[in-house]
């Protein structure tokens, strides 16, 4: 065998290992729905137990066609995404914030929203669990007359209560859709800005992009075999398993420097 067919077939060899882990890194995931708008927030929050000590992270909100939505970590979208193609978009790997390197948030959690529901997903260990609310249920928005300009957006006011705390938002029926950071939607535009009355948790629309691509939501397939369980067990669950790694479970919006935990 000569010594240019060795490296064909060395070159053969490489390229469908390659194919092979991507394929199989693609399968991990479904598609939800077209991508239509990424929003990205800035999130500035309070460790419960420091000392007025405050740390800052970024998530991403995707909102697709058919009243769908994505909310999850920019860290979780960058993975994601090289899963999907061993590649990142240029866009993801641009849009950066100082994110406090002391306090990273490695987030698992995800939420979906398709029309009034949202849905909830959290690794806790090897095992996926996944509970279900209705944004009417939890929200109960009062919006106000008041407008300012925030981030280059006229804004309104609304504030609702949520977690023993109130909250304020500030919406923008520049981009008419009822979206917003979190589990926070449901008002007459996108929330640009949102804060509880202590300011202990702040996030801030920093970028916002539209898209025509043929882009599209993405979930992970093993979603479809977490286990249902009701809120209060789903919180039970998660604060044992905090509990068992030297973490607090706060009762409010549920933050630490660890990270974002559903309530």
């Amino acid at each position: 065998m000569t010594k240019l067919s060795q490296h064909f077939i060395l070159f053969l060899l490489i390229y469908f290992v390659f194919t092979f882990c991507v394929c199989a890194q693609s399968s991990l995931y479904d598609f939800l729905t077209p991508l239509k708008i990424e929003a990205f927030y800035r999130f500035d929050f309070k460790d419960d137990n420091s000392d007025n000590t405050f740390y800052i992270n970024s998530f991403v909100l995707q909102i697709g066609a058919d009243n769908k939505s994505k909310f999850s970590s920019h860290e979780k979208l960058l993975s994601d995404e090289f899963n999907m193609s061993s590649n990142v978009s240029k866009d993801h790997l641009n849009y950066t914030i100082d994110d406090n390197s002391a306090a990273p948030l490695n987030l698992q959690s995800e939420l979906f929203r398709e029309n009034d529901q949202i849905i909830h997903y959290n690794r806790v260990g090897f095992d996926i669990y996944s509970y279900t609310e209705s944004i009417a249920t939890i929200l109960d928005w009062k919006i106000s007359n008041e407008k300012k300009r925030i981030e280059g957006y006229v804004c309104q006011k609304a504030t609702c209560s949520y977690g023993n705390k109130t909250y304020e938002a500030w919406f923008t029926k520049q981009v008419p859709i009822a979206e917003g950071p979190y589990k926070f939607k449901g008002l007459p535009g996108l929330i640009v800005k949102l804060y509880d009355l202590d300011k202990d948790y702040v996030f801030t629309l920093v970028y916002l992009k539209k898209l025509a691509s043929n882009k599209r939501i993405i979930v992970e397939k093993s979603y479809q075999n977490s286990t249902t369980i009701n809120k209060n067990a789903y919180h039970s669950i998660l604060t044992k398993r905090i509990k068992n790694i030297s973490l607090n479970l706060p009762t409010e919006l549920g933050c630490n420097r660890y990270g974002l935990h559903n309530h």
